[in-house]
């Protein structure tokens, strides 16, 4: 498969910097955990709160207090977190990306005089300028688009199997369905695809 022969490429680089990818995609996830999924249920139990019609000032106070200092604490976790997971960020993707500048250069000096009076000089390199680039925004859509949507999808999940059991059912069966047809939808345009 095609993505093998690639993915065949790229493996070694991942793994000179396993621990700063892995502290990318760990501070990323909690970040995201804390920012919007903990702050967003604590925001509802302080509406809770505050609409409640039963309760008067004196009896709302310490329970708000208590939750705006949570929430406060949250949103400073998630910012350390949000840092953490930007230099993790920094520290994998400005040494793999320069990795994968020297491999694909690499590979390319491998080739003898005749290989490249033989092939277009100008395409070899902007292939290899497109493995480069490729390999990073690969992995800025990995961890923006793809870790994030699954951070909530799995933060979603939980609570509302917490909260509504049939609701959470419900949810993860259309889930599967539509990540069958988006799969078969996928598979049928990708040979008419650029």
């Amino acid at each position: 498969m095609f993505i093998k022969k690639i993915f065949r490429h790229i493996w070694p680089i991942i793994v000179k910097y396993k621990w700063s990818c892995i502290g990318t995609f760990v501070f990323f996830g909690l970040a995201t955990f804390f920012d919007f999924i903990l702050k967003a249920l604590f925001l509802k139990e302080i509406i809770d709160i505050v609409s409640d019609p039963a309760s008067n000032r004196a009896e709302m106070r310490a329970p708000l207090m208590y939750l705006v200092f949570l929430t406060g604490f949250t949103l400073t976790i998630a910012f350390i977190l949000s840092r953490f997971a930007n230099w993790s960020y920094r520290y994998f993707g400005v040494r793999t990306f320069r990795e994968s500048y020297e491999y694909a250069f690499a590979k390319l000096t491998n080739h003898s005089y005749i290989f490249f009076s033989n092939h277009f000089t100008g395409g070899l390199v902007s292939k290899s300028k497109r493995f480069a680039q490729g390999f990073r925004n690969t992995f800025q859509i990995i961890l923006a688009n793809f870790w994030s949507t699954f951070i909530y999808f799995a933060s979603t999940f939980i609570i509302l199997s917490i909260e509504a059991p049939t609701l959470s059912l419900i949810l993860l069966i259309w889930s599967f369905i539509y990540m069958f047809i988006m799969y078969q939808l996928v598979k049928i345009s990708l040979p008419y695809g650029l």
